[in-house]
């Protein structure tokens, strides 16, 4: 179905602040992590996962070919049909792919697997927020190329270079990544110890 450049403006605003949203919550994460902040790093690293879940279905996943399902949601071929990564970017889209699974798995869905006492937490790399705002640089500069000075197309370059900035000068992580943190929670039963 094709949009009007009123719905396009609309769709673009709301990408561009999933992608800010992406990155406060991924520098939120860093600062509670500094703080130690258990209940604070889980908020913030829940809130970038459900951020980059909507932004991997967005640049990275294919379109849902059911139309029930697909009916609303915006999605890259709304802007460029038939848009995918460059070949040099496809291990990252691939990537992102991956993630979407796990955050589906781990953080959308209560799994017998995530309740396991004998699974470790799931690790979510830092460099997610990068590696989406790689895809999106791709992605604005066609939307640029393909539709020109249309307001839109602005929203999607001012959004990819105020996260890229945010992200060259907020702190860095490297390893492999952030795991929620059970100190919240209740213990186990099998973990009491009786005095």
């Amino acid at each position: 179905m094709a949009r009007s450049d009123e719905q396009l403006e609309e769709g673009a605003w709301a990408v561009q602040y999933e992608l800010g949203a992406l990155v406060d919550c991924y520098r939120g994460l860093l600062q509670a992590e500094e703080n130690l902040d258990a209940i604070g790093k889980n908020a913030y690293l829940e809130a970038m996962l459900v951020h980059a879940r909507c932004l991997i279905e967005f640049i990275a996943k294919p379109r849902e070919k059911d139309q029930k399902r697909n009916k609303g949601h915006i999605h890259r071929y709304d802007y460029v049909d038939r848009w995918d990564v460059s070949a040099r970017a496809e291990s990252d889209r691939v990537r992102a792919c991956k993630l979407f699974g796990e955050i589906s798995k781990h953080l959308s869905h209560l799994s017998w697997k995530r309740a396991r006492a004998d699974q470790p937490a799931a690790s979510w790399p830092y460099e997610l927020p990068n590696l989406l705002v790689k895809l999106f640089n791709e992605f604005a500069v066609e939307v640029r190329r393909v539709h020109g000075e249309k307001q839109w197309t602005v929203y999607f370059e001012s959004g990819v270079q105020y996260v890229e900035a945010k992200l060259r000068t907020g702190p860095r992580r490297t390893g492999e990544g952030a795991t929620t943190s059970g100190e919240h929670m209740v213990v186990r039963t099998s973990e009491v110890r009786p005095r």
